[in-house]
This record gives structure tokens, C-alpha cells and sequence, in this order.
């Protein structure tokens, strides 16, 4: 037993940070949206109190009407913060009361039932542990389709922030790219290839707005085929619609491109 609790620390780990970082950040909006709304009812006290030039009736509905709207906002993110510190709550209970499976109960339930629930237990928690390996070996969608078969979605991290997009596989992409990007600028070269850059530069020099309309593809036009299509999306158009120009590629003007 002592050892399976020693083990078990990251379980609860994790959805209890979670829950406490929640709360710290609803706590932090709550002050700030309570600083708000005083600053606000402090402006029309000093108002409606001056002794020098009284307030008009439009004046007075202003500053009231933002003291409404502060005290609007301050409900909508109490609302939400709750919500969030709710799921995570829950999360944290699921998690519990996975774990306090392995202790017998004080009630009518024998030893033999007892011990059945034990063997399924044990079964999940090796199920849960090969996803969080999983998950921390970057394999993502495996750890997602043996939650799904194994019905523990609710045990794992793969619904937790930031985890979530930690674990996530395209973090690994980011990663390196952002890797190979360091690498370049730490040597004074350019991120993209020589390569690169005559690619984009010569579709661009082609890509006109009837590439990307349907009616109008040209069979002829390397911007218009489906690899070089998606490649020059984010790219500039370099005529305007209204361009006599000739393609040298299609013959065509640009505008009928």
C-alpha cells in the first residue's frame, strides 16, 4: 500500500496544481474587477458630492451605466473562473476516488468482491500509466486511442492544460523548428532556403485571385495545381485584377488567368 501511494503522487499531482493555479488567476481577476468597480464609484461619489458644479442628469447616467457594466463584467469572469475551478475539482475527485479502490471498505462488501475490484483496478492503473508514458514520449494519438478503447479518458492528463499541449505531437514539430531557426539566426543565415525563396517568388509572380476560384483554373498554370495551390496560398498577388499583361506560361492575359 505504501508503495502504490508513493507511486500514485503524480496522479493527484497534476489535476491539484491545476486547481490551485486556477484559483490563483480567478482570484487575481476578481481583485482587479473589484479595484475597477471601486475606482469607478469613487469617481461618481466625487461627483455627485462636489460642491462647485453640480452634475447633469446625463452625467450622472454615464457613471452609472459603467459601474453596471464593471459589475456585468466582474459576474461573467466570477462565472467562468468557477466553472473552471469546478471541472478541475472534479478531476481531482475522479482521481481520488480511482485511487481509494485499493482500500477496503467499511460496509457490507466482502473480501471476494472486493478482490474482484482490485484485479480491475489494477488493470486500468496499468492502462493509465502506459498512456502517461505515452503522452511523455510525445506518442499523442496512441495515448488517445487507448484512453478511448480503455474508457479512462477522465484518469489522464489529455484533457488538462497546459499538459494538453505539451504532450500534444505538434509541440515536438515546434520544437525543432523553432530549434533550426535558433540555429540559423545564431550563424547569421536566413531562415528560409535559396531554394525556398525561388519557389515562393516565382509562384507569386504567377498567383492571381482566379487561381483560387474554381471556374477559372487553368491546366497549364503551376499555381493552379493542387500542391503549388496550397503552397502560394499566403503568398501576394503581383497583378491587380485589371492587368494586360501575357503570361508566358498560358499565353493568356493575367486577368483571365
Amino acid at each position: 500500500m505504501a508503495e502504490i501511494k508513493s507511486m500514485e503522487h503524480a496522479t493527484l499531482k497534476v489535476p491539484y496544481e491545476v486547481l490551485n493555479k486556477k484559483f490563483r488567476i480567478s482570484q487575481k481577476n476578481v481583485d482587479r474587477e473589484m479595484d475597477q468597480i471601486h475606482n469607478i464609484t469613487k469617481d461618481v461619489e466625487k461627483i455627485v458630492g462636489g460642491k462647485s458644479i453640480l452634475p447633469t442628469v446625463t452625467d450622472v447616467g454615464t457613471l452609472v451605466e459603467n459601474v453596471v457594466q464593471r459589475i456585468h463584467v466582474l459576474k461573467r469572469k466570477a462565472d467562468e473562473s468557477f466553472s473552471e475551478e469546478i471541472n478541475a475539482g472534479l478531476a481531482c475527485k475522479r482521481k481520488l476516488q480511482h485511487l481509494k479502490i485499493i482500500t477496503f471498505p467499511d460496509s457490507h462488501i466482502g473480501y471476494d468482491a472486493w478482490q474482484a475490484s482490485i484485479e480491475q483496478w489494477k488493470m486500468v492503473r496499468m492502462d493509465r500509466i502506459v498512456i502517461e508514458h505515452l503522452l511523455r514520449r510525445g506518442y499523442y494519438e496512441t495515448a488517445e486511442c487507448l484512453a478511448k478503447k480503455s474508457d479512462i479518458r477522465n484518469l489522464t492528463n489529455l484533457d488538462t492544460e497546459p499538459y494538453k499541449s505539451l504532450y500534444s505531437g505538434q509541440r515536438w514539430k515546434d520544437l525543432v523548428l523553432n530549434f533550426r531557426n535558433e540555429n540559423y539566426r545564431l550563424f547569421q543565415l536566413s531562415i528560409q532556403s535559396l531554394l525556398s525563396v525561388a519557389i515562393q517568388a516565382g509562384l507569386s509572380s504567377l498567383k492571381t485571385p482566379q487561381c483560387y476560384t474554381e471556374n477559372c483554373k487553368n491546366l497549364h498554370c503551376p499555381v493552379c495545381q493542387k500542391d503549388f495551390n496550397q503552397i502560394a496560398k499566403n503568398l501576394p498577388y503581383s497583378h491587380c485584377v485589371q492587368s494586360r499583361l501575357i503570361c508566358r506560361i498560358t499565353g493568356l492575359p493575367l486577368n483571365e488567368h
